[in-house]
């Protein structure tokens, strides 16, 4: 294999495939990036079994072929190149490559390409289209209160689900659920569709995508979940089982209804839990016209703060960990909020004053 390729160009898709090298494997070939020449594209790929990235971008190829190469140190070395393009060629006698531009060159060790796993093809064809901004709203609106507790997998993971021309997503930790809607491009004929996916894989597709970048396809079986943009394929697999019934955790009744200015109410919380992070809770005693917020830790100091709220229903006090509270607040778009109460041990409920979606649910904690 020779190429002459962009070195910025090489670094960005490195960084984008990297997201999918295995960090903890036992197998090393899962640490590397198979990098295929062929025509006049260089194609990058990565997978740790859960995760796989391919990427592809114009190159000069002037001998096909392809080598696995340890992606940090590859990685790495092109990202430090202070060179426009650089040349590549591999030795397949003792499988590694010479990278060299103007005064420098450097080998690097590698693996046979014919040793790196085959990377997952799509096979369904029921295509979802949706727009990179919408989907990037999606998780980062829920992705937040995924579970991280292994004990319980189906939590580990966002649930979602696509009817007609609507898309939506839920997430919960068992504590707290976050729940929003967007719409897809188009209509998706039949029956609607829903999986599981796990939220380490929507962490890192959500820092690939481009809020003005072109639109996605997705496709589906029942063990794999594909995202496709113009030379890139991002896949990932589904966790198995049934989602939890949402729906019947979200309340719907309440003693009493707040409405408050998001940033001054988040502001609060977050200069608070400064001072209840040794205790993990603050008490809000909601009353008619504000909402108090306190919290006493003996090793740090004492809070007291006042927040304006318009409140329908009965004064109430509430203990919460404050990180759930703030995680939603600042995943909620809207400047003014419904803080809906059920009552002092029971679900609560966050969302914009004008739309039901997105909304976040938090249980208040039991003792202070």
């Amino acid at each position: 294999m020779k190429i002459i390729v962009s070195q910025d160009r090489l670094a960005q898709a490195l960084a984008v495939v990297s997201k999918a090298i295995s960090n903890r494997s036992t197998i090393p070939i899962l640490s590397g990036i198979l990098i295929r020449a062929e025509g006049n594209q260089l194609t990058l790929s990565a997978t740790d079994h859960q995760i796989s990235i391919e990427k592809t971008l114009e190159a000069q190829v002037a001998e096909n072929g392809s080598i696995v190469l340890p992606g940090r140190y590859f990685g790495e070395i092109v990202r430090r190149i202070p060179a426009d393009k650089f040349e590549m060629a591999v030795n397949y006698g003792n499988q590694t490559a010479l990278i060299f531009w103007p005064s420098s060159q450097y080998e690097i060790h590698g693996f046979p390409a014919e040793e790196f796993p085959l990377l997952p093809r799509p096979t369904a064809d029921r295509i979802i289209t949706i727009r990179q901004a919408v989907l990037r709203n999606l998780i980062r609106q829920t992705n937040y209160a995924v579970s991280h507790d292994e004990t319980r997998p189906i939590l580990t993971g966002a649930y979602f689900r696509v009817e007609g021309n609507w898309a939506e997503m839920v997430a919960t930790d068992g504590v707290r659920m976050a729940h929003t809607k967007g719409q897809t491009v188009h209509h998706l004929e039949g029956e609607p569709w829903q999986t599981i996916i796990p939220g380490r894989a929507l962490a890192e597709l959500v820092r690939i995508l481009d809020d003005e970048g072109e639109d996605l396809e997705m496709t589906f079986n029942l063990s794999q979940v594909f995202f496709r943009l113009p030379g890139m394929m991002f896949a990932t697999r589904v966790i198995e089982g049934r989602f939890v019934n949402f729906r019947q955790a979200t309340p719907r009744e309440f003693m009493a209804t707040c409405k408050l200015n998001n940033q001054v109410f988040l502001n609060a919380l977050e200069r608070a839990a400064l001072i209840a992070d040794q205790s993990g809770q603050l008490l809000l005693n909601v009353q008619e016209d504000k909402v108090l917020i306190t919290s006493n830790s003996p090793e740090v100091g004492k809070v007291y703060e006042e927040v304006p709220a318009e409140r329908n229903g009965e004064n109430i006090e509430l203990v919460f960990n404050p990180r759930y509270l703030i995680d939603a607040l600042r995943n909620i778009e809207y400047s003014e909020v419904l803080f809906e109460i059920s009552g002092p041990l029971s679900p609560c409920k966050l969302r914009g004053t004008a739309f039901e979606v997105p909304y976040a649910v938090v249980l208040p904690i039991r003792t202070f």
